[in-house]
């Protein structure tokens, strides 16, 4: 088992189709000072970085809704830090992809092997941000990934001296599991129907 570790569900809401969209991340503390509760440390960075650097690059049609985050290790899993009612819209006009298309940032570590590494599924793009099935190099999608490539190898630091890293792990933080330090940019637009829940009627 591995203690203190946080897992974070970044939610988006889909207002053509009606359709809630879900990332789910892991970190780990590796430095615990007393003065700081790296849940809201982790949920506000998260907050900051989809509002700053995601949200302008996807549909206008998405919403930016929440981010839960829990301990889950040492257990029992935590009522977590959540931030609800974020509002923040997308800032690409025009008509959007299929709600199950995503692009695919694919999380690495200094592991080889199947375990070692993770994805993040972005959805919220337009029409516009692809070509035949791939998305168009130097656009929208190759900025998020980039981005969120950027922000997963960024160790998040309090004011006092605690500090967290994003990690691969499966989501009961189990072993096996290791820092990210790279990221992968997939040019291929990919489908996750699982990761597409319907809200409402």
């Amino acid at each position: 088992m591995l203690d203190d570790v946080l897992e974070s569900t970044v939610k988006y809401y889909d207002n053509l189709n009606n359709s809630e969209f879900v990332t789910v991340l892991h970190s780990k503390v590796i430095i615990a000072n007393d003065d700081a509760n790296m849940e809201v440390f982790a949920g506000n960075a998260l907050k900051d970085f989809v509002t700053q650097s995601v949200m302008p690059k996807l549909n206008a049609a998405i919403t930016f809704t929440s981010v839960l985050t829990q301990r889950i290790r040492p257990l029992p899993r935590t009522a977590g830090y959540y931030l609800s009612g974020l509002g923040a819209l997308g800032g690409v006009a025009g008509d959007m992809l299929p709600p199950q298309c995503a692009l695919v940032i694919r999380k690495l570590t200094t592991f080889a092997g199947r375990q070692y590494r993770g994805r993040v599924f972005q959805p919220g793009f337009s029409e516009g941000d692809q070509n035949h099935g791939l998305w168009a190099g130097g656009g929208n999608a190759q900025f998020c990934s980039d981005a969120w490539g950027a922000f997963l190898t960024t160790p998040i630091l309090s004011g006092g001296g605690s500090e967290l890293v994003w990690i691969v792990c499966d989501r009961y933080g189990l072993e096996p599991t290791s820092p990210i330090v790279s990221h992968r940019y997939d040019p291929i637009v990919r489908t996750q129907r699982r990761r597409v829940r319907n809200v409402g009627s």
